[in-house]
């Protein structure tokens, strides 16, 4: 049975930096330790200047019921000399919901599933995601008011 470790992020913990990573050193990755970085449902993002490459389409794949499309990815990972298969995209933690884990444990039935969840402290996470949006333009707000927004329970 394949081993399928499935990357889900969270945010400000280096998520893109893995998925670049992987994405560039996909096929050293094959060739020296038996690891595939499918492309079949990876897409690159603009992410604040930065192109990432991840598997984003999953999320929507879940949500609306594309089992096709994960019959695809399926088939490509099994088709694949590895032993070990990696999808990671952050947007698991945050946008998929309880009633899709069981529809996303039948669509990968045949591996052996691991889930990789990489947390930060959250003090250190508010700071970090400031100063991107503060370094990128994409807001100016002084960080006291951020801490405000985001600690509202909409946030």
């Amino acid at each position: 049975m394949k081993r399928l470790l499935i990357h889900i992020g969270t945010g400000k913990t280096g998520t893109s930096s893995i998925q670049n990573f992987l994405f560039a050193n996909r096929k050293q990755l094959v060739k020296q330790f038996s690891v595939f970085y499918p492309e079949q449902g990876l897409a690159t993002l603009d992410h604040f200047g930065e192109a990432i490459h991840a598997h984003y389409p999953l999320t929507s794949w879940i949500n609306d019921r594309k089992t096709e499309n994960f019959e695809k990815l399926t088939r490509s990972i099994n088709s694949s000399t590895c032993e070990t298969a990696i999808i990671s995209c952050e947007n698991f933690y945050h946008h998929i919901f309880a009633e899709n884990i069981e529809f996303l444990a039948s669509v990968f039935k045949s591996f052996s599933i691991e889930i990789i969840c990489y947390v930060r402290r959250q003090d250190l996470y508010m700071e970090s995601a400031w100063k991107q949006q503060i370094k990128t333009g994409a807001m100016k707000m002084p960080f006291s008011d951020f801490l405000e927004r985001h600690t509202q329970a909409k946030y």
